[in-house]
């Protein structure tokens, strides 16, 4: 998806999840008045944005090769090795 307008719109570009997203809605400042295209952007960003599950805990980082979630370089060697039963 394209959002690259968006982003150059917004008035902070360094922002984090947690700056925008205030009292269960998205809240961005934009530093423009956005075009039809632009706000065309937007919605498809916000239809995106809404099927995602937004908590206050922190991120946590897992690798999908593992059960446990943990980087192993098994994990990596049987991937680039087309060991890992992937396509």
């Amino acid at each position: 998806m394209e959002t690259a307008t968006i982003r150059t719109a917004c008035y902070n570009k360094n922002c984090l999840v947690s700056d925008c997203w205030k009292e269960g809605e998205w809240r961005l400042d934009f530093s423009r008045s956005l075009s039809q295209a632009d706000i065309v952007q937007w919605e498809r960003l916000l239809n995106i944005l809404e099927q995602m599950e937004i908590t206050e805990s922190n991120d946590r980082v897992s690798w999908v090769l593992e059960k446990k979630g943990t980087y192993t370089t098994r994990s990596m060697y049987r991937l680039l090795s087309d060991r890992g039963g992937g396509a």
